[in-house]
């Protein structure tokens, strides 16, 4: 039997835009929250979405729904309702529970220190439904900041979640440093530090999961190479990484890891 063409649709949906600028979507688009929940997958500075994202975020990145985003001043906004299923096109869609995102940003001009500064403040309620497909997060708060001066940026991300039907309150928080060393050349670091309330709150990203488990307190870091071949369209990532999660006092995993990629987007 053939494989399908396709495992799921990603960006579909009517968009209108109004003369202030204001967007409209209607469709299967992204629910974004938490730093690397709301990076796109084709331009992050790492080689996979991070460990807040894997325990805050929903680990599906695209959900049918209603937004509307847009800037005034320095203000960036958006707001949606989204429906809780992980269907692959539109059949399932709010069949179970809902959940609401308001993301509030603010750009601060302030030259004499840096050459962007944005603050954004993103929240997340999700209906309580047993039969929801996304983790069972009651709320997500996440505090998300962004700095550049010249050829280097910072990024911070500071996340809370609070949960239900066995899933664990959990929080963490990233630090994000890199540097352009030229127009090509990158180097990234990031420490990652998370934990739950709960023992077997945490879980590890995709290249541990089969060697960790799960834990109530975890940290990273993580040391990387970019090469931008064609800006974020074809690029070479390469990075070390040293990761240790405990469980309930006691160590649960320990492990160094070296990744290399070549990612390609269109």
């Amino acid at each position: 039997q053939p494989e399908p063409l396709y495992r799921n649709l990603t960006d579909t949906y009517l968009s209108w835009s109004t003369e202030n600028g204001m967007k409209i979507k209607v469709g299967k688009q992204s629910a974004p929250f938490t730093l690397h929940g709301s990076t796109s997958s084709k331009k992050l500075y790492t080689l996979e979405r991070g460990k807040i994202a894997r325990n805050i975020w929903f680990t599906n990145e695209y959900f049918t729904g209603v937004s509307v985003s847009g800037n005034r001043e320095n203000w960036d906004y958006l707001a949606g309702f989204y429906s809780s299923d992980e269907g692959p096109e539109f059949d399932e869609a709010f069949d179970y529970g809902v959940f609401g995102l308001l993301s509030l940003g603010y750009n601060f001009e302030e030259p004499d220190y840096f050459d962007k500064s944005l603050i954004r403040f993103d929240y997340m309620a999700q209906e309580e439904d047993s039969r929801n497909q996304t983790q069972n997060h009651k709320n997500a708060f996440s505090i998300v900041t962004k700095l550049n001066k010249g050829n280097l940026s910072f990024w911070g991300d500071l996340s809370f979640s609070n949960g239900y039907d066995g899933q664990s309150d959990v929080w963490g928080a990233q630090f994000m440093p890199f540097y352009n060393f030229t127009e090509k050349l990158q180097g990234v670091f990031s420490y990652t530090y998370v934990e739950s309330n709960d023992p077997h709150g945490i879980d590890v990203t995709r290249y541990e999961r089969d060697l960790a488990g799960r834990g109530d307190e975890m940290q990273e870091y993580f040391l990387g190479i970019n090469y931008f071949l064609y800006g974020h369209k074809f690029k070479w990532q390469n990075a070390i990484q040293y990761t240790e999660m405990n469980d309930a006092g006691t160590r649960a995993y320990e492990g160094w890891g070296y990744t290399s990629g070549l990612r390609i987007s269109w």
